[in-house]
Formats: structure tokens, sequence, C-alpha cells
């Protein structure tokens, strides 16, 4: 009887991130996005890369050994703007009006609130009216909304944007 062993000639690498969905690159070849598992890598040292929209890209230098299992976990971290938001009713007094940003209830104006780079939708309501509207955040910057409400008119407007320096 001949008894063969074959031992494998490769290691495999499990990874995860926070948020998931990074997209993953090894020695600077794409292989899909996190959560991956079990992805088969030769022997030998490897540069591993993760990236997702927002966030700041994390690298990390990996020797994978034949035969055995890898892990890597990604704590990806944000990349961070600001939103200034104040608003006045129709006669242009200053009023308290619920901020929305992206839907989700952020504040009360006035206020300024920290926020991912990229487009973000951005509304206030009040008893006076509603306004709304979408702004591009910018990293280190505050965008600077002066959202005058109106009760006849709820589309959408973009009274005053404009950008500042940066988070106080």
């Amino acid at each position: 009887m001949i008894d063969w062993k074959l031992d494998p000639d490769f290691g495999r690498l499990g990874m995860v991130s926070t948020p998931s969905g990074a997209i993953v690159r090894v020695d600077g070849v794409p292989h899909g996005s996190t959560p991956l598992r079990d992805l088969e890598l030769p022997p030998g040292p490897h540069r591993i890369a993760v990236e997702q929209a927002g966030y700041y890209a994390q690298e990390r230098e990996l020797t994978i050994a034949r035969g055995l299992d890898e892990s890597l976990t990604f704590d990806m971290s944000p990349r961070l703007g600001g939103v200034k938001v104040s608003a006045t009713d129709a006669s242009g007094n200053a009023v308290s009006g619920t901020v929305y940003l992206d839907g989700e209830r952020a504040g009360v104006s006035p206020c300024v609130l920290e926020a991912m780079v990229g487009p973000r939708n951005v509304e206030v309501r009040h008893e006076s009216g509603r306004w709304q509207g979408q702004i591009e955040v910018r990293e280190g910057e505050t965008a600077d909304i002066g959202a005058k409400l109106d009760n006849s008119e709820l589309r959408a407007r973009a009274h005053g944007v404009s950008l500042r320096r940066s988070i106080p």
C-alpha cells in the first residue's frame, strides 16, 4: 500500500472590516470585499489593503505560511467634515428647527454637525415650515447652510450654501 501525504502549497487568509464591504487588494490585485474567507495565497510576504468610499484606506504587510490560516481585522476610520445649520422662518426670524442628516435626526438648529464626506441630504423641520437640500461635505471643511423655512413651498431649495475652512 502506498500512502501519500500532500501538504498544501498555500496558506489561507480571512478578513473582516468595520464597516463591512471594503474592497480587498492583495499585492495590488482586487480579491473581492469584506468579509472574506479562505482566500488561498502563496507562501511569503504580501501587502494587504482595504478601501471603501468615505473611509481612510488601510494597508498591512503579512507573511503567509504554507498550510496555515491567517486572519485580519480592519477598523476603518471615516473621513469627516462638518455641516453648520441655521434656520429662519418666512419673516427672517431665527427658529430652532429639527435637523435631519440623510434621514436621521441629527440635532436642533442652530448647530454644527460632524458628517462623513460626500453628498448628504439635509432637512430642517419646524412648525413654520420645512427646508431640504443636498450638500457636498468635504474633508476638514464645514458647509454653512442658512435654511429659510417656508410652508408654501416644500420642494428642495439651497439657500446660502457656502464652505468654511475647518470644523471649529
